[in-house]
């Protein structure tokens, strides 16, 4: 609760002092900030146009796609206890897209083909659940 607070005041009542602009940024930042649910709420308000300006949702349509990075690290640790590594010639270690549950990055399988490898979050369902209560 104290964080939902923290943020409410940081980016929508002291705005001016963090200078951060336009609303769209505001909220794109403050749902960033929060968590995957918050994420989710940002998604949606970047279909908006009725409520927000074009240029405010285009700024939380980042939200979609290019939200922070999880380390390449963990996600191979994901890859090699879901699937393995051994099916995969390579796999680059920078995302094609990331998102609030899960990113993407290109593989190449053994074979040659090229595919894409969606890996969700560690502990998303867990998080999603509380955030929600």
């Amino acid at each position: 609760m104290f964080k939902l607070i923290n943020t409410i005041c940081k980016y929508f009542i002291f705005y001016k002092i963090y200078k951060t602009k336009s609303l769209g940024t505001r909220i794109r930042l403050a749902c960033e900030s929060l968590s995957v649910v918050y994420i989710k709420i940002g998604q949606i308000l970047s279909t908006r146009y009725d409520l927000l300006s074009q240029d405010d949702c285009r700024e939380l349509q980042k939200l979609l796609d290019r939200t922070k990075e999880l380390p390449y690290e963990t996600i191979e640790k994901i890859i090699k206890k879901e699937i393995g590594l051994k099916k995969f010639k390579s796999i680059d270690k920078k995302p094609i897209a990331s998102a609030s549950i899960s990113q993407v990055h290109k593989g190449i399988l053994k074979n040659g083909d090229v595919v894409a490898i969606k890996v969700k979050r560690p502990n998303i369902n867990k998080e999603i659940k509380k955030e929600i209560r």
